[in-house]
């Protein structure tokens, strides 16, 4: 463990060194983070959209030819995880693009 932080000849540690030398590698780094992240939020909110509406509508309910049989408790169960896992990738998106958007 060091008590002082080696220097160069610049009277520089090197993190601030590391920080000068690559300033627009770090900005082009976040421009593609944000755009990565704004593509990733438009998908997951079309997948969750489309979980609801697999959920919410019953097989045949449409032409109306819904029977009991297809009331299958599996089939909602996995549906249910799908909308719950939709809704959790569109938050860890958004709460992403936030973060990255105020840094």
């Amino acid at each position: 463990m060091h008590l002082t932080k080696p220097l160069n000849k610049d009277n520089q540690t090197a993190e601030e060194l590391f920080a000068a030398r690559n300033e627009r590698l770090h900005r082009d780094a976040k421009e593609w983070l944000m755009r990565t992240t704004e593509n990733c939020t438009i998908l997951s909110v079309f997948i969750a959209t489309v979980a609801f509406a697999a959920a919410y509508t019953e097989p045949g309910a449409v032409l109306g030819r819904c029977t009991e049989s297809s009331k299958n408790f599996v089939a909602k169960f996995l549906e249910g995880v799908a909308i719950g896992v939709g809704i959790f990738v569109l938050v860890l998106f958004l709460s992403s693009y936030l973060a990255f958007s105020k840094a």
